[in-house]
């Protein structure tokens, strides 16, 4: 099996993706610099193009992907390849993982 190349965070976010004529809903149900897991009842096909937003909490605006890529789909879970996306929201991105994984490594376990 092919080795992760950027850690994952679990994020769950809700998610809207247009591809075609047509829009769907979802949740994240993580997300790394470049591409994201999505379960929605919408069916969507490997190779299929598709534009998104991420509703992130905190923030006016989705975090946007202009165009992205459905890598592989399996029952309501599909993963995306983000291809292209504006400077902004790249950076917004890589700062939002940035804090969520210093959130995750300042929680320090219950003691028995």
């Amino acid at each position: 099996m092919k080795q992760r190349y950027r850690p994952r965070i679990g994020l769950r976010v809700p998610v809207r993706f247009v591809w075609e004529a047509e829009v769907g809903q979802g949740q994240t149900l993580d997300v790394t610099a470049p591409g994201c897991l999505i379960e929605s009842p919408a069916v969507v096909r490997q190779g299929q193009s598709l534009q998104l937003g991420m509703f992130i909490p905190g923030h006016i605006f989705p975090l946007s992907v202009s165009l992205g890529a459905v890598r592989w789909a399996k029952g309501k879970r599909f993963g995306v390849e983000f291809i292209k996306m504006h400077e902004f929201q790249q950076r917004l991105l890589q700062r939002l993982m940035a804090e969520h994984r210093q959130a995750a490594s300042t929680i320090k376990p219950a003691s028995s």
